[in-house]
């Protein structure tokens, strides 16, 4: 592609360069706590058990579930913000179940499991 298509691989590098040097820097991924884990976990497990016939809506409704059977019943942004901040180094991020559709349910799965391994 490199041969084929010199101006987009140079915009790439660019693009990895800024991420590198700049985007980075300012992730802040946090080490939950024992009951943030352990709703993570709940996270990976009702997300284990979706398939990637769900539409964006059902993933994101499934996301919901978890958070209310974990404390943030009436603090829903805040389960997000553990979300992102757990996976993304962020307080903000995308719509989790258009992220899942577009990433990818195992992908989104192993991501969220390799976070909770190495904080």
């Amino acid at each position: 592609m490199k041969k084929n298509f010199p101006i987009f691989d140079q915009l790439i590098g660019y693009a990895i360069k800024y991420f590198d040097e700049v985007i980075k820097k300012t992730k802040k991924y946090i080490k939950p706590n024992s009951e943030e884990r352990k709703a993570l976990n709940q996270l990976v497990k009702k997300l284990e058990n979706c398939n990637n016939k769900m539409t964006p809506e059902e993933i994101q409704t499934e996301i919901y579930t978890v958070g209310k059977e974990n404390g943030y019943k009436d603090k829903l942004r805040d389960w997000f913000k553990l979300i992102y901040q757990v996976t993304f180094g962020d307080e903000n991020g995308p719509r989790m179940g258009f992220f899942i559709s577009f990433f990818g349910l195992s992908e989104t799965i192993e991501l969220i499991k390799n976070k909770l391994n190495n904080v």
